[in-house]
């Protein structure tokens, strides 16, 4: 009897050391099995996280990639960034993303820029990311000249993978990723295609360039106070290049401007030529094209010296930034930042800049 009873309660220790086991088994199965569910949330939520910061990352990306100041059809602007708000999907998820901007003018013109990002994850809990910025009023145009001046060599390339020779607002070709297209201030209804690869002109308004066409272009600015010029932003100033020699029109040249239109930049003048070659040089064996000539600046229409400047009808003096061309020769390159300010006929010419007409 003492055996049986032993025996019966070795038994029941051996199956309550059992039910005991699979109850802790059980436990750390059920604690497995939530620190997976948990692994898997936090996974999906570091990955939905990854992708709201990068929905806002890209606005600001898209903020600070404007092509010109002011508002401008067809181009991205500094004035055009301002608050506002959309969704963007990733997979199966949609983030809601709005965005605040704030114009600051000191120390500086910049605007601040806050990007919020909300979005439901897998459990349905609302989720926030915000980053902020800032993104500084610079010209593109002045930013593309400091960067052609300190560009290094063997390495000569923009944004958009072309050129520094091919202007900052043109647009890629959407039809051709090799070319872009340029849009001159003052003419909307022109279209100058270029290649990324040499800047050179390819096309016209649609037409193929029969010569290596090059483009040349720059700005007027007009002294002020009370002794500005007679001439502002909207006078009838054109713009010529004429033989150095002889002073005769060049052909294969057209110009255009902004001066009767809506200003790219206010109280100043931009102006943009595509010009032919006209000779060639011989560089290492090979004739390169070239094209040589004198900008002259022409006033109401004048065809003749001094066009229209040092005339009875003007007295005022037009003044020539020094980095800027005087004669051209065998210029084998786009040229830009050819820079010019118009000043009373009484005063001296600013600091930086030598008398240039009449």
């Amino acid at each position: 009897m003492r055996g049986l009873k032993k025996s019966a309660l070795q038994s029941g220790i051996a199956l309550l050391e059992t039910l005991m086991a699979i109850s802790v088994m059980g436990f750390g199965l059920i604690a497995i099995s939530k620190f997976q569910g948990n692994m898997v949330r936090n996974t999906s939520f570091v990955h939905e996280q990854n992708l709201a910061i990068k929905a806002a990352e890209s606005k600001i990306e898209e903020m600070r990639s404007f092509q010109t100041l002011a508002v401008t059809t067809g181009m991205t602007s500094y004035d055009g960034i301002v608050t506002g708000s959309d969704t963007v999907t990733s997979g199966v998820v949609t983030f809601n993303r709005s965005w605040t901007v704030t114009p600051r003018t000191s120390p500086g013109l910049f605007k601040e820029v806050i990007v919020s990002v909300t979005w439901n994850d897998a459990q349905n809990l609302g989720r926030t990311v915000q980053i902020s910025s800032l993104i500084q009023g610079f010209d593109p145009k002045t930013l593309a000249s400091v960067i052609r001046s300190y560009a290094p060599p063997g390495n000569p390339v923009q944004p958009f993978n072309r050129v520094l020779k091919v202007p900052i607002p043109a647009i890629i070709d959407p039809t051709d990723p090799t070319k872009s297209i340029y849009t001159p201030p003052g003419a909307p209804s022109v279209n100058i295609r270029l290649d990324n690869t040499t800047g050179l002109v390819t096309s016209l308004n649609g037409i193929a360039t029969t010569n290596t066409t090059f483009l040349l272009s720059g700005y007027i600015g007009f002294g002020s106070g009370s002794t500005s010029p007679t001439v502002t932003p909207t006078s009838n100033i054109d713009f010529r290049l004429v033989n150095a020699a002889t002073g005769i029109p060049l052909s294969g040249y057209t110009c255009w401007d902004d001066s009767a239109t809506t200003k790219a930049y206010a109280g100043y003048i931009t102006y943009t030529c595509v010009v032919e070659t006209n000779g060639t040089i011989l560089i290492g064996g090979v004739d390169v094209p070239v094209w040589s000539g004198r900008m002259r600046l022409t006033l109401g229409g004048a065809t003749a010296e001094p066009y229209g400047w040092g005339l009875t009808s003007s007295t005022d003096r037009i003044c020539r930034y020094t980095g800027t061309e005087n004669t051209y020769l065998n210029i084998q390159d786009t040229l830009a930042s050819q820079n010019y300010i118009a000043i009373q006929g009484n005063r001296y010419c600013p600091s930086g800049t030598t008398l240039f007409q009449p």
